[in-house]
């Protein structure tokens, strides 16, 4: 439920199960997967401690995407390679930004250091220049 990007395959079964063996989940965990699946799915998990299937999961928005098994390492290999070949300012920044806005706080000023730093880098000058001349960009930041 922590990571970012939630693939699966097809004979996947999900659960949260603590209704069948007496553990309470500690609020931090529920809020997680409050914020993932909203409240109806996450009573119904945690009450239940049935298992979903795979797409099940996907329709609950427990997964992100339902792949065949046989095709799920090369469809993570090729999703992490798009995301290397993406501004890590701009996944940084859009990280830092959603998860401010789940905990309630103001993600203004933090977004605008990261703005000025994609100029400051030359990660926009590079993303545009590339953009108009119909080439991959190649992005200077790095953490």
């Amino acid at each position: 439920m922590n990571c970012d990007f939630r693939f699966a395959a097809e004979d996947s079964t999900f659960g949260v199960t603590p209704a069948r063996i007496g553990v309470v989940y500690p609020p931090a965990a529920i809020k997680v997967l409050l914020d993932l699946v909203g409240p109806a799915t996450t009573k119904y998990l945690l009450f239940s401690g049935e298992l979903l299937a795979a797409t099940e999961a996907l329709s609950k928005g427990l997964v992100d995407r339902v792949l065949p098994a046989a095709d799920l390492d090369t469809e993570v290999a090729t999703f992490a390679s798009t995301l290397v070949s993406r501004s890590q300012l701009t996944i940084r920044s859009a990280k830092e930004t959603v998860n401010a806005l789940l905990s309630g706080e103001d993600p203004n000023p933090a977004a605008l250091k990261r703005y000025q730093e994609t100029i400051t880098t030359g990660e926009l000058h590079e993303g545009t220049k590339a953009f108009t001349e119909k080439r991959l960009p190649v992005f200077p930041w790095a953490n």
